[in-house]
């Protein structure tokens, strides 16, 4: 049986920034616990860290309480104070520009208002079991996509 609550840990990479790119979550519910982890050949670190948050956020059980932890000051301190306001804005910054991974942004936008969830910072690289596991396997989508580069070229 599905514990109501789930924890996730999200994580995003991009050697070069931009280059390739990879992206990790950490999902908890009760005892299981299960990761997945995708990427891309050319992107950006901010590209990839709503990403893996889009992604945790597409595979959670519906109907649980979520809380969503990033080492993203981008990501969470654009759900909690910002996402909003850059949409009533017509999807443009405080200069007034288009704003940069506007799917992206939608797309958690539209989760927030299907799931209860509470968007946490963590400190990156720090002695959190959870946040490393995610950075780590984010860095390994990336390399990955480094070496496809590689042969390709």
């Amino acid at each position: 049986m599905m514990n109501r609550r789930i924890v996730i840990y999200t994580d995003g990479s991009a050697i070069g920034n931009p280059g390739p790119g990879g992206w990790a979550a950490l999902l908890t519910s009760g005892q299981r616990q299960w990761e997945i982890a995708g990427g891309t050949s050319f992107t950006t670190i901010s590209e990839m860290e709503l990403t893996a948050a889009a992604e945790a956020l597409k595979a959670a059980p519906e109907e649980v309480e979520i809380t969503l932890y990033s080492d993203s000051e981008y990501l969470i301190q654009g759900m909690r104070f910002l996402a909003q306001r850059w949409q009533s804005w017509g999807w443009r910054n405080r200069r007034g520009r288009p704003l940069k991974r506007r799917l992206l942004w939608e797309q958690l936008l539209k989760a927030a208002e299907t799931q209860r969830i509470q968007w946490k910072w963590v400190s990156g690289h720090d002695d959190n079991v959870q946040q490393r596991r995610v950075d780590r396997l984010a860095f390994e989508q990336a390399r990955e996509y480094l070496k496809r580069a590689k042969l390709a070229a």
